[in-house]
């Protein structure tokens, strides 16, 4: 994954972390991040998501796989 400009990247990543231990509990949050400005979380998201492997998730990720390619962060996590 490309390193994001953002200074708070660690405490972001662990904080995914974090939501992907909560299981079935994260999907509803992480689903709410793919909709978001931020590529480098809405990449964490899906990877996090993908890890779930929630049926929930399912229909939200189809537009990311999809998407152009000018989101690295998001092709690159799927």
């Amino acid at each position: 994954m490309a390193k994001d400009k953002d200074p708070d990247s660690p405490i972001v990543s662990a904080g995914f972390a974090v939501l992907r231990n909560l299981g079935e509990d994260a999907v509803r949050p992480l689903i709410g991040q793919l909709s978001g400005p931020n590529p480098m979380r809405r990449g964490l998201a899906i990877r996090a998501l993908g890890q779930l492997q929630s049926r929930t998730a399912v229909p939200y990720l189809i537009g990311p796989a999809f998407a152009p390619r000018g989101d690295g962060e998001s092709q690159a996590a799927l």
